[in-house]
């Protein structure tokens, strides 16, 4: 029984550290085929994450003690499915291309915050060791 839980937390572990990377990057790509006009019909469902399950997956990131650099991705995603929301209920007052600006604009700040806080962790993780 010890056995099947250990497994069961290392497959936890690797689900709620990389699935919000893998949900942040998909929403990149719909981002980059929107700038061109492109519409996904499927990916947009397939990669939404209800609040609950995003509060869901940042608890978990919490309590397994996870790093701010892995909580970003997750940060990354509730500030999309926000704005996307504002959006889609009560309507932007700017065009499209000004929108996916703003969007690239949060985007480029995540990764740079991404990149640096990456960086500082290994930076003090190479000090300890």
């Amino acid at each position: 029984m010890e056995v099947v839980s250990k497994i069961w937390h290392k497959v936890l572990l690797i689900l709620v550290k990389y699935i919000p990377f893998i949900i942040a990057t998909l929403y990149l790509v719909c981002l980059i085929f929107g700038c061109f006009g492109i519409q996904l019909f499927i990916l947009p469902s397939l990669i939404y994450v209800s609040p609950s399950c995003g509060i869901l997956i940042l608890v978990m990131s919490k309590v397994l003690k996870f790093c701010i650099w892995h909580r970003l991705p997750i940060y990354y995603c509730f500030l999309m499915d926000v704005l996307s929301t504002v959006d889609y209920k009560y309507g932007i007052t700017m065009s499209n291309i000004n929108l996916i600006i703003i969007y690239m604009i949060i985007t480029v700040m995540f990764v740079l915050l991404g990149m640096y806080l990456k960086e500082r962790y290994n930076r003090k993780h190479k000090q300890f060791n």
